[in-house]
């Protein structure tokens, strides 16, 4: 009876160290573990393969020379962003503006293959897009960019400034200060279409060519939207 007492204890000793909680949130540790190591690795081979695809849009039948810089550290679902450019192209020193859903794109130059000295690929397919079009047609979020942008603005506006159409005031969302403001200077007749100004621009709302009081109350019905 004692024998049998003993081994009874002994097993069941061993039964709960092995349901132990400490057991199971260390497995549970490690299985999150090499989870976690199997996403990065399949994140880093994602890169590599995106990182290619842009190298070879970028050579395939020309001589240019080129910089590619680290995909932006953000998730564009299918679409990985390059900072990416021909380098030893003379550009010349001018104001290129594009409105893209809602948005000003400028640049102080005109890169190739995009204005924007960016590079939108698909992960899966491999094709690649310059970042106007990959966001004029929606491929990429132009929302999600746009937040990208502002959390990283310092360096990205070396190559580009992205704004929200009818920000005057440039806090990054749309208010009756910006109306009053675009109020305020078309009162004091602030020439808001100098030559200067080529392309798209921010005051422009509705998109007719010039900036007025109609520019104002567009704001405004978006405002209360």
């Amino acid at each position: 009876m004692k024998r049998f007492l003993k081994i009874t204890s002994a097993v069941l000793s061993a039964m709960m160290l092995s349901a132990s909680p400490f057991s199971v949130s260390a497995n549970a540790a490690t299985v999150k573990s090499n989870f976690s190591q199997a996403v990065k690795a399949s994140a880093r081979a994602d890169e590599e393969t995106a990182y290619k695809n842009v190298e070879k849009y970028l050579s395939d039948g020309n001589q240019f020379e080129y910089s590619i810089g680290r995909p932006f550290d953000t998730d564009f679902g299918e679409y990985m962003v390059f900072p990416a450019y021909y380098t030893n192209v003379e550009y010349p020193i001018m104001l290129i503006s594009r409105r893209l859903r809602g948005y000003i794109f400028e640049s102080d130059k005109g890169y190739v293959p995009s204005n924007f000295a960016c590079l939108a690929v698909n992960i899966q397919t491999g094709e690649v897009f310059t970042i106007e079009n990959a966001i004029l047609d929606g491929l990429v979020d132009a929302d999600k960019f746009y937040k990208y942008y502002n959390d990283n603005k310092d360096g990205l506006r070396k190559m580009f400034r992205m704004n929200l159409i009818g920000d005057f005031d440039y806090d990054g969302r749309l208010s009756v200060k910006d109306a009053t403001e675009l109020q305020k200077s078309l009162v004091y007749e602030y020439d808001l279409n100098a030559p200067d100004l080529k392309g798209d621009d921010i005051t422009d709302v509705n998109f007719d060519g010039n900036t007025n009081v109609l520019d104002v109350t567009e704001i405004q019905k978006i405002i209360v939207r």
